[in-house]
Formats: structure tokens, sequence, C-alpha cells
């Protein structure tokens, strides 16, 4: 997927690339621009992979974005249930 960050210079058309990594069982983000980026107020050098987390946060240019996991099922089910007995 591909995610319009604006006209910005400092921005290249592929900055980073956020992937799922099956040797890690992970999703992980690489730093493909040169101006590099910040993960969770740490900055990045181009060249670098990092893991990421359930609301990450990403900053590219001045760009603020979260990275956000879907529940996982058991997750939904314990809500409900919590829910359900309020």
């Amino acid at each position: 997927m591909d995610v319009n960050l604006g006209p910005s210079k400092s921005i290249s058309r592929r900055h980073a690339q956020i992937f799922y990594n099956f040797g890690t069982g992970r999703f992980e983000l690489s730093i493909i621009g040169k101006n590099g980026a910040f993960v969770d107020d740490t900055f990045i050098e181009r060249g670098n992979t990092v893991p990421l987390h359930n609301k990450t946060k990403i900053q590219i240019g001045q760009i603020p974005f979260q990275f956000v996991l879907p529940e996982k099922d058991e997750q939904k089910q314990q809500k409900s249930i919590a829910e359900d007995k309020k």
C-alpha cells in the first residue's frame, strides 16, 4: 500500500517500507529515504530496519502517524465479555 505524505521535498516517493518479516514473526519498518525517520521519538537513519509494535509512533518529515495492529479475536472476546458484565 502506498501512503501519500504530501509534496515535501524532504520526503522521497519510497521513503520507508512496512512489511511482515516471516523469519522474525513481526512487522518491521525499513528506512529507504536519505533523510531517515523517527520511530518512537528515536531517529533512524537510511538503511536501517526496526521492529514495529502496536501503536509505534512513526514520523517521516513533518508527518506523524501511528502503526496500529488489529485486535486479535481473543482480545475482542475478552472486551465483549467485560462489557456484557457491566
